[in-house]
């Protein structure tokens, strides 16, 4: 599973929108 980090602007979290897109996390490969 590929994980999707964003951030969430706390005022905008009712309307659904990512403030930002930091990136993917995939798990898989990132495995520490």
């Amino acid at each position: 599973a590929v994980y999707r980090i964003v951030a969430i602007d706390v005022r905008s979290r009712r309307e659904g929108r990512d403030l930002r897109n930091v990136g993917f996390y995939d798990p898989i490969k990132n495995q520490s």
